[in-house]
């Protein structure tokens, strides 16, 4: 039982990196999916505008095409935001893996797990 605990308390941090990174990286995806959808937006509102007749309609597609226009610059700095969290995530965690690897050989590479 003191075993188990042991094992728990070690991985639990290691658990909760993979965790944090598991949300930004879908944070991410969710932030390219919402700028893609918001590009079709534009893209059919601006093609629906081209080949319709009646002028209100076709104002009304070019005002929908404006908006979702807006909508891309407004997800393009989201995305630029995300991008660099990803990557100072990824900076740090592979300086507190070489911390702890740092940490390991200064002890001998022995594994308190097993005392």
């Amino acid at each position: 039982m003191n075993t188990l605990f042991k094992i728990i308390l070690i991985s639990s941090p290691i658990l909760a990196l993979i965790f944090y990174y598991t949300v930004m990286k879908q944070s991410e995806i969710d932030t390219q999916i919402k700028h893609e959808d918001t590009l079709f937006e534009r893209d059919f509102n601006e093609f629906s505008a081209d080949f319709e007749e009646d002028p209100e309609i076709r104002k009304k597609f070019r005002e929908r095409a404006g908006q979702a226009e807006e909508e891309i610059e407004g997800i393009e700095d989201d995305i630029k935001e995300s991008e660099g969290k990803s990557r100072e995530f990824e900076v740090e965690f592979r300086k507190g893996m070489e911390e702890f690897e740092k940490m390991q050989s200064e002890k001998g590479g022995t594994n308190d797990i097993d005392k």
